[in-house]
């Protein structure tokens, strides 16, 4: 709503019809599409230049039995690959997607060397078991640079805040410019 309001595209996707139609009452056109593959639905000239994440913190949609963070970690991956270069993104995930855990350290060392991570921000479970989670989630900020990250260097700050609740961590961030 926000960036829409200040002037800018805004493209949504929502794969839940509930959701989807809810957008589409605040004003959105959302596609429909598995965002663990979206970067091959969207059209080849579609380069946004800013990404907000908010995918499945380890569920499939059903497709298979097991939940795993690699199903987030591939809607994560799909969304930054389409990302332009300069880009800004933003990631919500479960505390597993952390760049200071072991899985989700594993993942954003695999990603491009132009993903850039400026900021991990940490929020207790508590916040969002009204919204259904009852994992501590991770904000994780950051760019899609235009140079590869040298060899040796870490595509990730190593620290990371931690917040009693979302006021609080908006009023850290909001101010600054990622």
């Amino acid at each position: 709503m926000w960036a829409r309001a200040a002037g800018a595209t805004v493209v949504t996707n929502e794969i839940d019809p509930r959701r989807r139609q809810l957008a589409e009452l605040l004003g959105f056109r959302p596609t429909g599409h598995d965002a663990e593959f979206i970067d091959d639905f969207l059209p080849e000239s579609f380069a946004p230049n800013a990404v907000l994440i908010n995918p499945p913190f380890s569920s499939s949609g059903g497709r298979v039995e097991r939940n795993r963070n690699s199903f987030g970690f591939r809607h994560v991956e799909s969304a930054l690959r389409r990302l332009a270069t300069g880009g800004r993104f933003a990631v919500i995930l479960g505390e597993s997607g952390s760049p200071v855990s072991v899985s989700g350290r594993r993942f954003w060392d695999s990603m491009s060397p132009r993903i850039r991570i400026t900021r991990s921000l940490s929020l207790p479970g508590p916040e969002y078991y009204r919204n259904g989670t009852t994992v501590g989630v991770t904000l994780i900020l950051g760019r899609k640079s235009s140079v590869d990250v040298q060899k040796g260097d870490v595509p990730c700050n190593d620290e990371q805040q931690s917040f009693e609740n979302i006021e609080e961590a908006f009023e850290t961030i909001r101010s600054e410019q990622i």
